[in-house]
């Protein structure tokens, strides 16, 4: 199995980038996170944010390729 950076694909290394690394979309995951959730975070998170289409790269933000359980860690960070 191949990895891209240390992540499943990259389009998960993408999307991870662009919530950690762009300062409104962090902070738009923080304020999404600032409460106890359970559940499918990611996909909550997109709602909630309003994503539609893809990443500024071209990525989808819900494209099938995502590894959900990686990004669900990555929100998971921000409340801890």
């Amino acid at each position: 199995m191949t990895t891209y950076n240390g992540w499943t694909n990259y389009e998960t290394w993408n999307v991870a980038l662009w919530i950690g690394g762009d300062e409104s979309f962090y902070r738009l995951a923080t304020k999404f996170m600032a409460t106890p959730r359970k559940g499918p975070l990611y996909l909550d998170f997109v709602k909630y944010a309003k994503f539609e289409g893809s990443t500024p790269d071209g990525v989808e933000w819900l494209s099938k390729e995502l590894d959900l359980t990686e990004l669900n860690a990555v929100l998971q960070e921000l409340a801890d």
